[in-house]
């Protein structure tokens, strides 16, 4: 009975193996691995551990590693291996656990519904924000494009630099000029004294789009305003004359002084004699760049401050460098003296010396005589 029991068991667990490890081998494989089951204790290894099928190996031809669930098992001698020490097959002796897990619960509606207010919360609070801070970036953008553009039009006199305004005479009449000729001759130095006039550009380093320069950061066209030379952006909006707004510089661009020349000589007999010539002995010349053409007039002289002077010009000379040519005349015919001024707003004084020469005879230079008072250049742009 006791046999015939343990037969009945046996077979139940055959059932099981079969069922729960889905073992392929045939039926004589599987009767010769529950045969071990009835060796003695002695021919036995017992060690009970948790096995997983990804750290099993096939250790012999009939020596099967479970399938892929956590067991609690006897560990046994192979049945092919049995003269080998610790070569180990697992077998279930005891029991079977599995690591399988019951399917989790979803989630509520009322669950769903509580984090989707959370997240519509939370970007309502902070959508605002997070557009203040683009059109912060787009701002900062902007007005750092609008400076580059108007350091081309007027320059960077700390680096000797006067832009756009020195070379052509007179503010842009578009920010396009900058990087397209509006029709000027080339930039070049075939110039009294060799000062370089004409169209210098690109002046602008756009990079890889050509116009970028035209557009701020919103994609909008800048606007220009050729008599102040103010660059006008109209920020996040788009609309005119508003808070956001920007302008760059904040007020009208001046890119014109004035030049006042005095002409000196001195005595040959003695050096340290001079005297400042006037109109009636000498003339002035100051030339200046005309839509890159190089040009001149007369200064004129003043009076009150015993100079040639460009006070009265209809239009002041352009910032930048020019040459100022003085001729003398009368007694001091024949003689002439080339010399440069740099402007750069306000008025630029210079001192020419026009020679050495016999002060004791002839017409001393008072001012007095009717030389030519020098009317000026025409109106420009």
């Amino acid at each position: 009975m006791k046999g015939e029991g343990m037969k009945g068991e046996g077979e139940r667990m055959k059932e099981f193996f079969t069922w729960a490890f889905g073992l392929s081998s045939s039926r004589k494989q599987t009767e010769e691995l529950f045969r071990l089951e009835n060796k003695p204790k002695h021919q036995k290894v017992i060690a009970r551990q948790p096995y997983r099928r990804s750290n099993l190996r096939r250790t012999g031809r009939d020596c099967f590693a479970p399938l892929a669930m956590t067991l609690d098992v006897d560990v046994s001698v192979c049945p092919h291996t049995e003269t080998q020490q610790g070569v180990t097959f697992p077998l279930v002796a005891f029991g079977l656990r599995t690591s399988r897990k019951t399917g989790s619960r979803g989630f509520s509606l009322l669950e769903i519904l509580v984090v989707m207010t959370i997240i519509a919360i939370l970007g309502a609070t902070l959508a605002p924000a997070a557009f203040q801070i683009i059109d912060d970036s787009r701002e900062s953008a902007t007005r750092a494009e609008m400076e580059s553009n108007h350091r081309a039009i007027v320059g960077d006199p700390h680096q000797g630099q006067y832009g756009y305004a020195a070379d052509l005479g007179g503010l842009p009449t578009s920010l396009a000029d900058l990087n397209t000729n509006p029709g000027a001759p080339v930039y070049n130095g075939d110039n009294l004294l060799g000062i370089g006039l004409g169209w210098n550009g690109p002046y602008i380093n756009s990079g890889y789009a050509a116009n970028n320069y035209l557009l701020d950061a919103w994609g909008r066209d800048y606007l220009y305003d050729s008599n102040t030379g103010q660059i006008t952006s109209l920020g996040s909006d788009g609309l005119q004359a508003t808070h956001d707004d920007l302008v760059v510089p904040a007020t009208a661009v001046s890119v014109r002084g004035d030049i006042s020349v005095t002409v000196t000589v001195a005595d040959g007999q003695n050096s340290k004699v001079t005297r400042n010539l006037g109109n009636d002995a000498a003339s002035v010349w100051i030339y200046y760049s005309a839509n890159g053409e190089e040009q001149n007039a007369a200064a004129v002289w003043d009076n009150n401050n015993q100079a040639f002077t460009t006070y009265s010009w209809t239009t002041h000379p352009h910032q930048g460098m020019h040459a100022v040519k003085v001729i003398g005349l009368d007694n001091f015919s024949g003689t002439e003296a080339v010399t440069e001024a740099l402007v750069y707003r306000g008025t630029t004084f210079i001192n020419v010396f026009l020679g050495f020469f016999d002060l004791n005879q002839g017409n001393n230079g008072n001012g007095n005589g009717n030389g030519p008072d020098g009317t000026g250049p025409p109106g420009q742009n």
